[in-house]
């Protein structure tokens, strides 16, 4: 014997709601999964060892085992908040990466390179943007012939978005050409 008439109706109303439901969450799993949000800021520090400005670059002198203070920042250009979780500079080149630190705050308005923090996550909301600085150290010049540099244009920022943890390759502002020396202390 069949179900009465408004069972069907009842299954069939069920089913397309699940179905409906299950499209939207497969929807939205796949925006979080393919989201880019973040982009380079309006803020960008070469260093206090600039030489000279190329427009979209900047060249920095090297010194043997100094360090550098670089700055830049990241602004969140998507509909939604985000927590950035961290920030990996180029591996190899003249510049490595000793210390990551930030700027206690959203923003980039009265902003002072003495005030730096360690880094921590931080929440980032829609169309704000924070300073992240790393500490470089000059080294591995013995890898480069003179004549030639090592060039850091952009950086993969590491982020939760909507609880989801993700990664993305960010363009800086400008990018920091460090040239080989000629007089390499490891040559």
């Amino acid at each position: 014997m069949a179900p009465p008439a408004p069972y069907d109706a009842l299954v069939r109303r069920a089913s397309a709601v699940i179905t409906a439901a299950v499209l939207l969450f497969g929807a939205g799993l796949v925006w979080v999964v393919r989201a880019a949000p973040l982009e380079a800021g309006s803020y960008f520090f070469c260093g206090r060892h600039q030489v000279a400005d190329r427009g979209e670059s900047c060249i920095v002198e090297y010194h043997d085992g100094r360090d550098l203070l670089w700055a830049f920042s990241v602004r969140n250009g998507g509909p939604v908040g985000v927590t950035v979780t961290g920030v990996v500079a180029p591996r190899d080149g003249l510049l490595l990466a000793a210390e990551l630190l930030m700027w206690p705050r959203n923003g980039v308005e009265g902003f002072d390179e003495d005030a730096f923090v360690p880094f921590a996550p931080f929440e980032l909301p829609p169309g704000q943007e924070r300073v992240i600085a790393y500490v470089s150290r000059f080294g591995g010049c013995e890898d480069y012939v003179s004549a030639t540099s090592a060039t850091i244009g952009k950086v993969e920022v590491r982020f939760r978005l909507l609880g989801v943890p993700r990664g993305q390759e960010t363009e800086l502002l400008r990018s920091i050409e460090v040239p080989a020396p000629v007089d390499c202390p490891g040559r």
